[in-house]
This record gives structure tokens, sequence and C-alpha cells, in this order.
């Protein structure tokens, strides 16, 4: 058990790349034990382009494909037949074997969808249109102000997409792209094809990626000649932004503000060898469920705020009506310096990680809010050390 075990660990190491095999026997020892393992199979096609036996290499991304499109891995399968015409050459450039099989996928992806519900001249045309992408971790695929001008598949790794956040609310939104997401595994804002759009923000590698996209202007060619391929990128469109309607309307739930104001005592976790933690005070300018913006006073911190984005910290928030302190844990977000009153003042964004509902309506009950809100400001700043 523990054998097959540590076999299979050894298997995925070389698929997902961070294991090398520099010999071709090798591979075709673990080939003769698992003739059929797909990823094994594309693994030792790349190693044999590599090495450019290209012929040898066509024959595994062949078998490799088939093999991907009976377990219902399209993405895969695609990229494999993709592979396979770039060093076979053009003159085989058939796929009926892939459709037979996309035909017995039950798809249940937009993705899927996108290629499972094409005729075989659409499957064709679009396979023969697809380049395949390999890219390092860090490598910037797309940044603010660039032309909307690629539609891209993930096949496999992860990319992060670094976004600013709207005018109300502080620092940097973040999203992932993965191979492994049934959802987030496609992105490029192309349909409808006949609008200009900029890119607002920034798309990054953050590990090995393996990419395949197509061009806008060959999509526009391609539905020209196979309408129905129009219809099916609306739909991929159309999957895509439902998505992002939902993940708005999800983050408007749990990020509801309220000018809740009351003091609070900051510890910041240094979490390093013969440094204390860091204690400081302020009061609360904003609080939702997922965090809060506070604010610090007067600068009186040594070094720059950055230095503390990050950190762990834990919130001990006054509430004096009751004589209780409602604890908090998160991370620093963000932190920076303002000019507020010809003084300088630091504010923080906290994320919370424990803060519950029941947490929030306690404090929306018994923290001062409304007319007397300017009142409690004036005395938490009065209250607050002078440096």
């Amino acid at each position: 058990m523990n054998e097959e075990l540590e076999i299979q660990r050894y298997i995925d190491g070389i698929t997902d790349g961070s294991l090398t095999i520099d010999s071709a026997e090798e591979f075709k020892v673990l080939l003769r034990r698992f003739p059929d393992h797909c990823f094994l199979l594309k693994a030792f096609a790349d190693f044999l382009k590599g090495r450019e036996s290209f012929a040898e290499a066509a024959q595994y991304y062949r078998k490799a494909a088939e093999l991907f499109a009976r377990e219902g891995l399209i993405l895969h399968a695609v990229t494999s037949k993709v592979m396979e015409w770039h060093v076979a050459g053009p003159s085989r450039r058939e796929c009926r074997d892939l459709y037979r099989a996309f035909r017995e996928v039950r798809s249940e992806t937009a993705l899927n969808d996108f290629f499972c519900h094409m005729a075989y001249p659409e499957v064709l045309a679009v396979v023969q249109h697809l380049e395949p992408l390999h890219l390092p971790p860090g490598t910037v695929v797309k940044n603010p102000g660039d032309t909307e001008e690629f539609l891209y598949f993930i096949v496999s790794g992860t990319l992060i997409e670094t976004y600013p956040l709207s005018a109300d609310e502080e620092g940097e939104g973040r999203e992932e792209f993965s191979a492994n997401s049934a959802e987030m595994n496609y992105f490029g804002d192309v349909y409808p094809l006949d609008e200009q759009r900029q890119f607002p923000s920034v798309i990054e590698t953050v590990s090995s990626t393996e990419l395949l996209r197509i061009s806008k202007s060959q999509l526009v060619d391609l539905c020209e000649e196979y309408p129905k391929i129009e219809i099916l990128l609306m739909m991929l469109e159309k999957a895509q932004r439902l998505l992002a309607e939902k993940r708005v309307s999800q983050k408007d739930r749990k990020s509801a503000r309220y000018e809740l104001q009351a003091q609070v005592d900051m510890k910041i976790f240094k979490n390093e060898p013969n440094k204390s933690d860091l204690i400081l005070k302020g009061f609360i300018q904003d609080i939702s469920l997922g965090g809060a913006c506070i604010t610090l006073g007067e600068k009186y911190l040594t070094g720059s705020p950055a230095e503390i984005i990050g950190k762990s910290v834990k919130v001990l928030v006054n509430v004096p009506k009751v004589k209780v302190g409602l604890n908090v844990f998160g991370t620093i977000a963000w932190c920076r310096e303002i000019l507020r009153e010809g003084k300088t003042i630091i504010i923080a964004g906290i994320q919370f990680k424990d803060m519950t509902h029941s947490d929030l309506t306690f404090l929306k009950k018994h923290c001062y809010v409304g007319e007397d809100a300017q009142d409690l400001i004036s005395y938490l700043w009065e209250s607050l050390p002078k440096r």
C-alpha cells in the first residue's frame, strides 16, 4: 500500500512539473505499468517534444487526447490534440475521435458546454485556431489598459487577478482563476465581439501555468462561418457574468458597512524572536462583518505603516454602555498615512477572521451612532495618547 502511494506521489510530481525525469526509458517503465494514465502520457509527450522527437511525441499526444476525452477531461483532451497538431505539422488535421468522445460526455460546466455542444466542423475549426502557452510563475498575462483581444482557457496552474476596489473601499481586491475550478477556469471579456473593451486589472500566474488562447479576430471569422459558435460564446459569457453578479451579491451581503464609533485596543502580533507585541489605541471609523477601518490617531508608529501590513491582530472593541469588550481576531489588510486637519493620521484596514452576525448585531445595538457620534469622536480624540 505504501509503495502504491509513493508511486502515485511520484507520478503526481511528474505531471504537475515539480519532479523532472531526464530519461525516456524511465518514462517507458512507468507507462508499462500505467499504460492508460493520460496525464503521464501527456507528460511523456511533452518530454519527447522537448527532445525534438516530434513524430513519437505526436503519437503520445494523440493517445492522451483520446483518454482525456473518455474521462470527460475536455480541456486536457483539446490541449493534447492541439499539441499533436503542433508537432505533427498541418497535414493531419482531424479530430473525429475527440468529437465522438465529446458526444458521450455529460457536460456540467460552462467550459465543457462550449466544446461539447459544437458540431464536428465547429470543433475542428476552433481547435485549429487555439494557441498553447506555457508560462512560469510571476508572468503578467494582462495589464490595466490592455485591450481585450484574447479568450483564455486554463489547462493547468493558477492565476491571480488584482483589481482596484471602488472609491468607498480601501486597498485592492484579488480573484483567483484556476484549472481546478469548475467556474473560474477561463477569462477574457471578448463578447460581444463588436465591442472594444479595456482590461482594468492585472492578471499574473502564481504557478507554472498552461493556457490555451484564441484571438478575438479569429473568433469573429469563425462566428461568420459557423453562427452556432457565437451562441456558444454568448453562453460562456453569460455564465461568467452570472458568476460575477453572484460574487458581488455575496460581497454586498457580507460587507455592508456601518458607521459605528467605538474605542479599540489593537494588539499587533510580531511573531518574531525578542520582539514584543505592539498595542495601539484607536477607534473604529466603520465596520462590517468582513472587517473594519480603524483610525489610530496622530502618527506614533516607528517605521513605515506598510511594515505592519499582513500582521495578525487582536482587536478589543470597548463597549462602554454595557462595560464589556468584544475581542475579534484578524489581519491588517492595508495601512496608510493621511492628512486630516493639518495632522498626519494613520488608518488601517482590518480583515476579520471570526466576526459573527451576533457580534455585529451586538455592536450595532450598543455602540454610539447617530447624532451622538461626533461627541464620541471628540472624546476619543482627547483620550488618545499624545506622542
